[in-house]
């Protein structure tokens, strides 16, 4: 038999020593790992919509139905006024209390935690376009001036974009404590002063108190407007609007800061793990030494 050289023998081992590494699959650092995860929680993950079974469509189904009730119980009262007050007031209970019960009994979605005060203000805008519908079809049936009908619009919608905030901000904030907070707001939006009222200052029956609330503008708005004047109301319509608006642009800043905190903290990730990354092995010094 032919005997191999020294220099081949080692040569082959030198091979043999080496499929290992090239046959082993990379390891990925820790700083990549951790990379990764800032990645799910980038602005660019945030800002994609949502796509579970709480979304929108889901919320202006239950939307819908909730106005059908509505319209079956206050088809049980006499017709005229009465009618159309009720039908008004349960449409917006179901807007300050029920919606909000629905959308903080869910929890929130973990490949988009940051969407909870988007996916409120998106609510708020479908219910309310939809609700205009209702409102206006009460308009001709009621023969209100535009301008109140305006009005009693302007002041649903301004009371309910504040419970939308209060929504919105307690869908991005964690925990089940800041929810119940949350819940206790939208019903003291609602009801708050008119029980204040019933328990400290009965009034009697027939006559409409002045108080910061949706339910007493409703009442006085759906008179007619020798019974109620608009000038008390309307400056009561624009402080709350004033109010849900620089509440919304304060919930915004907030949400930009943190998105904007998530992507500073994200770039160090990519720094270190580009350093970290093995070098070319055309130019690994310990090919020099090798035979």
């Amino acid at each position: 038999m032919h005997e191999l050289p020294d220099h081949a023998d080692h040569s082959a081992s030198h091979l043999i020593d080496d499929a290992p590494m090239a046959l082993a699959p990379p390891i990925a650092p820790p700083e990549v790992e951790r990379t990764a995860e800032a990645q799910s929680t980038s602005p660019q993950a945030i800002a994609q919509p949502v796509h579970h079974a709480g979304g929108v469509r889901i919320v202006i189904v239950a939307w819908s139905f909730w106005l059908l009730g509505c319209w079956a119980i206050s088809s049980l009262i006499d017709q005229g006024l009465p009618r159309i007050r009720w039908m008004l007031l349960t449409c917006v209970l179901g807007l300050m209390l029920a919606w909000p019960a629905l959308r903080l009994s869910q929890r929130p979605d973990p490949k988009h935690p940051g969407t909870g005060a988007g996916q409120a203000l998106l609510d708020w805008l479908a219910m309310i376009l939809v609700f205009q519908a209702v409102l206006w079809s009460l308009h001709i049936i009621a023969h209100w001036p535009a301008d109140r009908s305006l009005w009693l619009d302007g002041g649903i919608a301004a009371w309910t974009l504040l419970t939308a905030l209060v929504v919105g901000w307690a869908r991005t904030t964690p925990g089940w404590v800041t929810r119940i907070i949350a819940m206790i707001l939208c019903i003291a939006l609602a009801l708050g002063w008119p029980m204040w009222q019933w328990i400290t200052a009965p009034r009697p029956v027939g006559t409409t108190p002045i108080g910061y609330s949706p339910l007493h503008m409703i009442w006085a708005l759906t008179h007619r407007p020798d019974q109620a004047p608009t000038p008390p109301w309307d400056q009561q319509i624009i402080v709350v609007a004033f109010i849900a608006a620089l509440g919304w642009l304060a919930l915004g800043a907030i949400a930009w800061a943190k998105r904007r905190a998530n992507r500073t903290q994200a770039k160090p990730g990519h720094a270190e793990s580009d350093m970290r990354e093995s070098p070319d092995p055309g130019n690994d010094p310990a090919d020099i030494t090798r035979p």
